[in-house]
């Protein structure tokens, strides 16, 4: 998760995108039956857990993050994060 290195993102906003990864990951995992890492699922779960954060503070902006919900938008996401 590119977010992971950037130290100005304050550490428990990084903790808490990094959870929502891996259970979206692993969710998407159980869900199927399928022991296949979808690193996909993950980052959709990033972007819905960041969308929340936002609610609680409408300040918080997070460029690695805001890339992923373009990537989204264009597409473009699904083959971003397979490759």
């Amino acid at each position: 998760m590119p977010f992971l290195s950037n130290d100005a993102i304050p550490l428990a906003a990084r903790s808490i995108l990094t959870a929502a990864f891996f259970v979206g990951n692993v969710d998407a995992q159980l869900l199927r039956g399928d022991k296949k890492d979808n690193p996909y699922a993950g980052v959709l779960q990033v972007i819905d857990t960041y969308r929340q954060m936002q609610r609680n503070n409408a300040k918080l902006k997070i460029a690695e993050v805001e890339r992923f919900i373009e990537l989204e938008k264009r597409g473009e996401l699904k083959d971003y994060v397979s490759s």
